[in-house]
């Protein structure tokens, strides 16, 4: 239930930005929601490409014993 209003409440910022300091607040943790999904974003490529690296690593040395 939570969640739902959670995202209600995202979709519904840009709507209600010029309504006052609920919309400025409502925006502005809209752009802390987007960041923080960059950012975690940005984090799985790089622990997927560390992954895929090691895995790689270790097929190669179990080719080349």
């Amino acid at each position: 239930m939570v969640a739902l209003v959670a995202v209600a409440l995202y979709a519904l910022a840009p709507r209600l930005a010029d309504q006052g300091p609920l919309g400025a607040q409502l925006m502005g943790w809209r752009e802390q929601v987007n960041a923080g999904r960059d950012w975690l974003e940005l984090r799985g490529d790089h622990l997927l490409q560390d992954a895929t690296d090691r895995v790689r690593s270790l097929s190669d040395q179990g080719a080349n014993p």
